[in-house]
């Protein structure tokens, strides 16, 4: 880690339980892939407890102070096709890790596993599962996941000196956030983007 970031390079830890988040952190990197739960062990959780997944307190402060980003990927095929019961269990322990990570002021970018798709279905799910709400799901997508993508093109959204980068939508996504899929406008450095009909 440190000859990365010697180097001026930004390092990603791939997590899956709370205590690679531990390591991660300790370890300083930059951007932590997958929230812990996201590719949950419903034996290991009724062996161990849901705390395997669970985030500690001191690890989400120390992430907030090191600017450590957190990329969700939640949105997994395997929650879809969990059972009513199983999800319920695993939404719980996701509400922690979210709500603690927000409590302490850790940047959340959302991002997922779909190589070949785009992030609005993973932020559709976190907010159909209560787990942010759209405001913040709009920050994230339009501010804190391009920043975190594109550290050098800073700034993003409506900061001052911000590119002309937006898109209309036909609802308010602070109402209705599942307007996000139905783009009628989309502007990149001014410019109108001209989509497929």
């Amino acid at each position: 880690m440190d000859k990365a970031h010697g180097d001026r390079l930004r390092v990603s830890a791939h997590v899956e339980s709370a205590y690679d988040f531990d390591v991660a952190v300790a370890a300083r990197a930059d951007l932590i892939a997958h929230m812990p739960g996201f590719m949950f062990d419903m034996d290991r959780v009724k062996a161990k407890g849901a705390r395997i997944y669970r985030i500690a307190e001191d690890s989400a402060r120390r992430a907030a102070r090191q600017g450590t980003v957190v990329i969700t990927t939640v949105g997994t095929q395997q929650l879809r096709d969990a059972t009513p019961e199983v999800r319920a269990q695993v939404i719980e322990f996701l509400r922690w890790n979210f709500d603690v990570l927000k409590r302490h002021g850790v940047k959340i970018a959302i991002g997922s596993d779909q190589y070949r798709g785009s992030s609005v279905p993973e932020a559709l799910t976190i907010a159909q599962a209560g787990l942010m709400t759209n405001a913040e799901l709009l920050q994230s997508l339009s501010v804190t996941t391009p920043a975190a993508i594109f550290p050098q093109r800073a700034p993003f959204g409506l900061a001052e000196g911000a590119p002309a980068n937006f898109i209309a939508v036909d609802r308010n996504p602070l109402e209705d956030l599942e307007s996000i899929t139905r783009v009628s406008l989309g502007v990149k450095g001014g410019r109108e983007l001209q989509f497929a009909r």
